[in-house]
């Protein structure tokens, strides 16, 4: 994670954080798991519905069809309540995403990234994006050097930065191990 994402997630209560953290229409995505593409692209079945046209690459058609600004209508316009509430949306997305990436293809099969920035009309509000991408032999990865985003809080999670716990707290960390 970069600098801004280790100081958002210090202020954040990641305690108890679960399926209910997730906006339904996330949960369906999720739930409907995992296709490769003619391409070996790896695309949230959900997502690949209705997906029209051509790619670069694989890791630019996997983040491309993968990607989506996380439901934030429902929540305050500013403030900590809003980073926060986002934060938790995006994490147990990524979580559930890769825990059904892990059971189709193995641990370490997919990474996700989670952003939040500033955006909106006059970039006054804080939003945030999740995507998702596998490594591909000879291709660069999505992201090479996480901290040169400066303007963004950005984090990159595999299935083994983290432990999946069945306690109180819900099936997912708390914590997040950086790299």
């Amino acid at each position: 994670m970069n600098r801004m994402m280790a100081a958002m997630m210090q202020r954040t209560d990641l305690t108890r954080l679960s399926e209910p953290d997730i906006p339904l229409p996330f949960r369906d995505v999720a739930g409907r798991g995992w296709t490769v593409g003619s391409d070996g692209a790896v695309l949230l079945t959900e997502l690949t519905e209705g997906t029209v046209g051509s790619f670069f690459d694989v890791v630019q058609e996997e983040t491309s069809v993968n990607g989506r600004g996380m439901t934030d209508y429902d929540l305050p316009e500013s403030g900590q309540s809003r980073e926060e509430q986002l934060l938790r949306r995006c994490l147990a997305y990524s979580f559930a995403c890769l825990e059904s990436a892990a059971d189709q293809f193995g641990k370490n099969s997919v990474c996700a990234y989670v952003s939040l920035s500033m955006g909106g009309l006059d970039d006054d509000v804080l939003t945030a994006n999740v995507t998702f991408s596998s490594h591909h032999p000879g291709l660069p990865p999505y992201v090479e050097d996480i901290e040169s985003y400066s303007r963004e809080a950005l984090l990159e999670i595999q299935r083994g930065d983290y432990s999946a716990s069945t306690g109180t707290d819900g099936p997912w960390p708390v914590e997040v191990r950086q790299k």
